[in-house]
């Protein structure tokens, strides 16, 4: 499992998509083909972000989240090559 989470104060910075992206190029190189993720329905934003770079709803899981409940949107992305 691995959690990416960037601090409120340092959004709109590019970090997160520096982070994503590096992990997704780690994916890719050790054989990756597809990037599944969880996040929570109500986190819009966190959505949005995904969304732009170039994941896509695939399925929900109800109740998924805890503290507070939430579903978990279920998005997923193909991996390019290089």
């Amino acid at each position: 499992m691995l959690q990416l989470a960037v601090e409120p104060s340092v959004w709109k910075n590019g970090i997160g998509s520096q982070l994503l992206g590096a992990g997704m190029t780690k994916a890719r190189e050790m054989g990756a083909k597809t990037c599944f993720l969880e996040v929570r329905k109500k986190n819009r934003p966190a959505r949005q972000f995904y969304s732009r770079n170039g994941f896509i709803e695939v399925g929900r899981r109800k109740k998924y989240f805890r503290q507070p409940v939430d579903d978990a949107v279920i998005m997923k992305k193909m991996m390019s090559k290089g």
